[in-house]
C-alpha cells in the first residue's frame, strides 16, 4: 500500500501543486482572513481562550475540505493507474458543499470534545475525518457518510491515529521550513500563506493517500464511484 502512495505521489507531483495553488491556498488564506477577522477583537481585549476555540473551529473545517482532491486522485489511481484533473475538480465540484456542511458538525463537535477533554477531540477527529473519503469514493454523504465513517474509523483507529501524528509532525516541519524561507526573502503575508498551502498540500496529499487505500482495502476493494468503469478500462489491483 505504501509504495503504491509513494509511486502516486512522485507520478503526479505536479498536480499536487497545482492543488495546493488553486484549491489549497485560496482555502488557507480565506481561513486565515476569517480568523484573524474575528479573533483580532480578543486579542486587543486580553480574552485568551475564545481565539484558540475559533482557530481550531476553521481549522477542522479547512482540513476535511481540502482532502476531497486528494481522495480522488487516490481513487483514480488505484484504480486506473492514473489521474485525471478534470475529475478531480469534478468531485471537489460534486462534495464539496456537502463535506464543508458536514465538516461544520464536526469542527462544533471537535471544538467541543477539545475543551471538555482534549483526547476527546482526537478521538473524534480520527473517527470522522474519513468522512471525506467515504464521499469521494462510495458516493455516501450526510448520516449515511457519517456512519461509514465511524465503522471505518473504529475499525483502524490506532492506524488511523498513528498517520495522522506522522500528518502534524511532517506539516510541522515542512511548513516551518517554507515559511522561515518566505519570511526571510519577502514580507508578504501573500508568499507566506502560499509558502503555508503548499506545505500542508505537500504532507496531507500522503495522509489522505494513505486513508484512501486504507478505506479501498477495508470495503475489499469496490468502489461505489469506481473510475476504471467510467472509462471502460481494465482495474488495477493495488492490493
Amino acid at each position: 500500500m505504501f509504495r503504491e502512495c509513494l509511486d502516486l505521489y512522485k507520478s503526479n507531483l505536479g498536480k499536487i501543486f497545482l492543488i495546493s495553488i488553486t484549491v489549497v491556498f485560496p482555502a488557507v488564506f480565506l481561513y486565515a482572513f476569517v480568523v484573524n477577522y474575528l479573533t483580532f477583537p480578543l486579542d486587543v481585549f486580553f480574552i485568551p481562550v475564545l481565539p484558540h476555540i475559533i482557530n481550531l473551529f476553521f481549522t477542522v473545517i479547512c482540513f476535511m475540505f481540502i482532502q476531497i482532491p486528494f481522495a480522488n486522485m487516490a481513487l483514480q489511481y488505484a484504480r486506473t493507474g492514473e489521474v485525471k484533473t478534470s475529475k478531480v475538480y469534478g468531485d471537489l465540484l460534486r462534495y464539496g458543499f456537502s463535506i464543508y456542511v458536514v465538516s461544520i458538525l464536526f469542527a462544533f463537535l471537535i471544538t467541543l470534545g477539545s475543551m471538555l477533554f482534549l483526547l476527546l477531540g482526537l478521538i473524534l477527529l480520527i473517527l470522522f475525518q474519513s468522512v471525506v473519503v467515504t464521499a469521494v469514493v462510495d458516493d455516501k454523504t450526510g448520516w449515511q457518510g457519517v456512519k461509514q465513517s465511524f465503522a471505518f474509523g473504529k475499525a483502524h483507529f490506532f492506524k488511523l491515529l498513528g498517520w495522522m501524528l506522522l500528518f502534524v509532525l511532517g506539516d510541522f516541519i515542512v511548513s516551518f521550513i517554507l515559511s522561515f524561507i518566505a519570511i526571510a526573502t519577502t514580507n508578504l503575508t501573500l508568499i507566506a500563506n502560499l509558502a503555508l498551502a503548499i506545505s500542508t498540500a505537500l504532507t496531507l496529499s500522503l495522509f489522505v493517500f494513505a486513508v484512501t487505500y486504507q478505506y479501498l482495502d477495508w470495503i475489499q476493494d469496490e468502489p461505489v464511484n469506481d473510475p476504471a468503469e467510467d472509462v471502460g478500462q481494465p482495474v488495477l489491483s493495488n492490493f
